[in-house]
């Protein structure tokens, strides 16, 4: 069988994940050519992979990046123990996203919720529960402390 295009799979989980969508979302955009100019020079300075012209994007990039320069508490990163790489906060993943849940500033407090522990694992499951998303660890645990932006200068690679 034929590998999904990328089009197919960001609307089939868009389809998905309409339900516990709060109606007319929209990703950040920047009205000033100074701050798509810095948020581009910082994508490219810490490495971060993201695709400036996705028509689809599972996660607001810009959104994190201007919490992150107003010095939100929300906008840090830390290494999910399930597969030992980068992760972004839920807040701003967007209903194109595989785990978009009930934490996602777009969600409908009926979205699917995270249960679980840093030690067993995460499950996304609905009220129904329905898995979603199976983030049990299967990684070995390292000793990794959690913290802001200094990590993305890390072989690590993000999951969103």
């Amino acid at each position: 069988m034929a590998e999904e295009s990328y089009e197919l799979m960001r609307k089939r989980l868009l389809d998905r994940n309409k339900e516990f969508s709060k109606k007319n979302w929209s990703p950040t955009s920047f009205k000033s050519f100074e701050e798509e100019t810095a948020f581009r020079k910082w994508i490219q300075s810490q490495k971060v992979p993201f695709d400036f012209e996705d028509k689809y994007p599972d996660y607001d990039m810009r959104g994190f990046y201007r919490a992150l320069m107003s010095g939100d508490e929300k906008a840090t990163s830390a290494i999910n123990p399930s597969d030992n790489r980068l992760h972004y906060p839920d807040y701003w993943k967007t209903p194109y996203h595989e785990s978009f849940s009930n934490e996602s500033q777009w969600a409908t407090k009926d979205a699917p919720k995270w249960v679980g522990d840093d030690k067993a694992g995460w499950k996304l499951v609905d009220s129904k529960g329905n898995v979603y998303k199976d983030e049990t660890v299967k990684q070995p645990q390292d000793n990794y402390s959690v913290g802001s932006l200094d990590y993305f200068d890390s072989p690590l690679q993000p999951s969103y």
